[in-house]
C-alpha cells in the first residue's frame, strides 16, 4: 500500500552503475531524511566508496570527505519506529549507545536486522534494486544520488552542531563554508 502512494520522497542511488529505488520516510524520519536530501543536492554523496560492504548484512554509505559538523537527533525509539527488513536505509551511529551521534553515513541492510529495531533512525527502503545491494562487495562506490521524488515542501533539519546546540541544517552548513562535497 505505501510503495502506490504518491507522497514520500523517492531518490534513485546509482552503486556500481546499477540503480536502486529508495522511498524515504518523510513522515516518520523528517530530519533525517532532510539532511539526506540536502547532501544528496550538494552532490556530497557523488562518488564515494561505501565505507564498508558486510556481506549478508549491510553497507555503509555516506562518508563523506571531512564528515559533517553536525550530527543529527534520534528519530526512533516510538512505538510505530520501522523495523529493520532487508533493503531497510537507517542511520550509522558511530558511537554505539549514543543515539545522537548519526552524521552523514548511513546503511542499507541486505536482509532483515531485528535486533536493530528501535535502536536506530530507520529513515527509507529499497523498492527496486536489492540484488544489487546484496552484491556489493568491498570497493563499491556510490555514483550519485538522483532525486525522483521531491517532498511537496523543502526539508530545513534541525541538527545538533558542534557545540551541542539545535539549529537549522541550512545555518549549520552555511556558518561552516569550509564544508565541501567529497572529491
Amino acid at each position: 500500500r505505501e510503495s502506490e502512494s504518491d507522497s514520500n520522497p523517492m531518490v534513485r542511488l546509482i552503486i556500481d552503475g546499477n540503480p536502486v529505488i529508495v522511498e524515504l520516510f518523510q513522515n516518520q524520519a523528517p530530519n533525517t531524511t532532510g539532511a539526506f536530501l540536502a547532501l544528496s543536492r550538494r552532490g556530497d554523496y557523488d562518488d564515494i566508496p561505501f565505507g564498508q560492504v558486510q556481506t549478508g548484512f549491510r553497507s555503509i554509505g555516506g562518508t563523506i570527505s571531512g564528515g559533517v559538523p553536525y550530527s543529527l537527533p534520534s528519530e526512533c525509539g516510538s512505538d510505530d519506529d520501522r523495523h529493520f527488513f532487508s533493503g531497510t536505509l537507517a542511520v550509522y551511529l558511530p558511537f554505539a549507545g549514543r543515539p545522537d551521534s548519526a552524521r552523514g553515513e548511513w546503511c542499507i541492510y541486505h536482509f532483515p536486522a531485528p535486533h536493530l529495531n528501535g535502536e536506530r533512525t530507520v529513515f527509507g527502503r529499497v523498492t527496486e534494486g536489492l540484488e544489487h545491494v546484496r552484491a556489493m562487495k568491498e570497493g563499491s562506490r556510490l555514483d550519485r544520488v538522483e532525486i525522483i521524488r521531491a517532498p511537496e515542501a523543502e526539508l530545513d533539519p534541525v541538527v545538533i552542531d558542534e557545540e551541542g546546540q539545535r539549529r537549522p541544517f541550512s545555518e549549520v552548513m552555511s556558518a561552516n563554508s569550509n564544508t565541501t562535497a567529497a572529491p
